[in-house]
């Protein structure tokens, strides 16, 4: 799950994404529950939310843009690849790293921008890190520190 402006979103692989607010004693499922969406979900990506629109990523490579406040489904794109790495969110860009270690990057807006593309040339699976103006990329023989 992660959390923004209140609101927690959680996951339910190939089932659910639900955005819940925390607090609340006992069964609060009729009373904190802000909106719920049935449907394929991801199995291995956590969402990535800026607090407006909310990302969640497939493995088979769907991005779907949602309203983080409501729920409604603004746009959808078809990356084309296998994701075992989660989005990451940083200065308005969200980076979107696939199996075969390619990495798009896209505006995180209310509508489909791509920004950029960069090919590492290994497998990757593990989610990007970001430090000091540095990403750090783990590929399956090496791990990579891009910086300017």
């Amino acid at each position: 799950p992660v959390f923004a402006q209140g609101l927690v979103y959680a996951v339910k692989p190939y089932e659910s994404l639900t955005a819940i607010r925390p607090g609340g004693l006992g069964d609060v499922t009729e009373t904190h529950i802000a909106w719920a969406i049935e449907g394929v979900m991801p199995d291995i990506c956590s969402p990535v939310t800026n607090g407006e629109l909310l990302f969640v990523l497939e493995t088979e490579g769907i991005l779907t843009c949602y309203d983080a406040k409501n729920g409604e489904r603004i746009w959808e794109e078809d990356l084309a690849n296998t994701f075992m790495a989660s989005p990451s969110l940083v200065l308005g860009k969200i980076y979107l790293t696939a199996e075969d270690g390619s990495t798009v990057i896209i505006k995180a807006a209310r509508q489909y921008v791509e920004l950029g593309k960069a090919e590492l040339g290994e497998t990757v699976k593990a989610s990007l890190a970001f430090h000091s103006a540095r990403i750090y990329m783990r590929g399956s023989e090496h791990l990579y520190c891009i910086a300017r």
